[in-house]
């Protein structure tokens, strides 16, 4: 099978890249693609047939990466060279950029984070989906929400989605995608000399704290100028990251009525395990756009590192970022990997720790 990158825009089929950088994330709300080539495409008459703005798709070896617009495009040329270069997002790429008007999200009540998701991405076309086991809170109602004055849909929702314990991200498809990370067993071993072509890590305390404390909200929702009671208030949930030993505090004050000190330190739980994870990466660049058994690299998917030198050994480990690439080193993919503790929302323990 031709692992052929393909651009389709309003009908037509562009390929022959002669640079290619696709980027799919676990951990961001659209995908992005960037492909240049010679400003004249084989067998179309017309100079510069793609526009921004325009509705496309990206494909690899015929699989769908990316459903979305073309943002940008930049043309280079000089006596005896033209270059085109396209680029763009999925149709996610909106959610960060666009602002909740009042209209759209200026109290929404008893609604679940699905149906905040579904009613903040209704104007914009684009639907909401569930893949994998989700968290019991995800069904959880919101009583009350609000959108801040100016937030982006994304804040919004990605604020929504804390107190849940969800990952927001984007399907192949250009839909978003509430999800949970595969806690399952490895699907690939990777080791440098057999899969891996080189590989680096990052280790990092600059973003962790030896206690996270989340309190309550002095307005919890509820009829306009309803106020917490003394207990609501006093509600809160510590949770220690046992990796830093000296003395780190972190107050966070939640952004949904706590009903419980359970729900504090469901959130508590959430930004410890998020910090550990963003403080432990591996990225690692393999040959080719597949993985050892055919199928072209997915996030999400669960792998190992044999390498004790990177300190990862043993450890559970996601891909959260993959990026496919062609250019003067052949075709390559970067990935990105994380401790898959630390994107779910559970207390961690001494072994999760790592660095």
């Amino acid at each position: 099978m031709s692992d052929q990158v393909e651009l389709y825009v309003d009908g037509n089929i562009y390929s022959g890249w002669t640079s290619v950088r696709i980027n799919r994330s676990l951990l961001a709300l659209a995908g992005s693609f960037e492909l240049s080539v010679t400003e004249q495409w084989p067998g179309q008459p017309v100079t510069r047939p793609i526009k921004p703005g325009q509705r496309c798709r990206i494909a690899l070896a015929e699989q769908t990466l990316i459903e979305g617009h073309v943002e940008d495009l930049s043309i280079q040329y000089d006596a005896s060279n033209h270059q085109v270069s396209v680029s763009g997002r999925d149709l996610t790429g909106d959610l960060p950029d666009c602002s909740v008007l009042p209209e759209q999200g200026g109290e929404l009540r008893e609604q679940t984070l699905a149906g905040l998701a579904g009613t903040l991405c209704q104007p914009f076309g684009i639907k909401v989906v569930q893949s994998g086991t989700l968290p019991e809170q995800a069904e959880k109602i919101f009583a009350s929400f609000r959108a801040e004055p100016g937030e982006t849909v994304f804040e919004a929702l990605e604020r929504a989605s804390r107190q849940r314990g969800v990952l927001l991200t984007v399907d192949s498809h250009g839909r978003l995608l509430m999800t949970a990370p595969n806690t399952g067993p490895a699907k690939y071993r990777l080791a440098l000399g057999r899969e891996l072509l080189k590989a680096s890590i990052t280790a990092s305390h600059r973003d962790r704290f030896s206690l996270y404390r989340v309190a309550g909200l002095a307005d919890a929702g509820g009829d306009m100028g309803d106020q917490t009671s003394a207990a609501d208030l006093a509600k809160q949930g510590d949770i220690n990251d046992p990796a830093v030993k000296r003395f780190r505090p972190k107050l966070l004050q939640s952004e949904d009525s706590l009903g419980s000190e359970e729900s504090a330190k469901d959130r508590a739980n959430w930004q410890a395990a998020r910090a550990m994870a963003s403080g432990n990466r591996a990225k690692v660049t393999v040959q080719g756009w597949r993985a050892p058994d055919g199928e072209i690299w997915q996030t999400n998917t669960p792998v190992e590192l044999e390498d004790p030198w990177l300190g990862f050994q043993g450890q559970p480990l996601l891909i959260v970022n993959v990026a496919f690439t062609l250019d003067d080193n052949g075709t390559l993919t970067e990935l990105e990997l994380m401790p898959a503790a630390g994107l779910a929302p559970e207390p961690l323990n001494d072994e999760e720790a790592l660095w």
